[in-house]
């Protein structure tokens, strides 16, 4: 079974960089021809390197757009981080080919911080 979008909020931030190469190769090889991988991760200027994988829960693992840039490439994905209106996260989408991330990339950003901000951040009279 090949998928055509996967989203991963809030898990690449528990993730080591290994981790986060070996959940990524995995995910690039489920998604179909034209699927599209939209994820967040906790980014910090430069990242502190960590030996082996894990997974930290409760805790967050903070990472570098460089070391998350390098995962996708060797994962075999391109990507291109997103201007999300996320408060402690960066969001990233990734896809097999670079031209469908730059055409998903321009409109993506605009409808994810209309969602976030009607979904996540907004509270609702009751």
């Amino acid at each position: 079974m090949k998928f055509d979008f996967v989203f991963a909020q809030s898990v690449f931030s528990h993730t080591s960089a290994e981790l986060l190469r070996y959940a990524l190769t995995n995910v690039g090889d489920a998604l179909g021809e034209n699927g599209v991988v939209v994820a967040t991760f906790k980014e910090v200027e430069i990242a502190t390197v960590e030996p082996g994988s894990r997974w930290a829960c409760p805790e967050c693992v903070s990472l570098d757009w460089a070391t998350v840039a390098d995962a996708l490439t060797s994962s075999g994905l391109a990507g291109a981080g997103l201007d999300w209106a996320h408060p402690r996260q960066r969001c990233f989408i990734a896809a097999r080919h670079r031209a469908r991330v730059d055409e998903l990339a321009q409109v993506s950003s605009p409808w994810l911080n209309a969602a976030v901000r009607d979904r996540m951040f907004t509270r609702r009279a009751e």
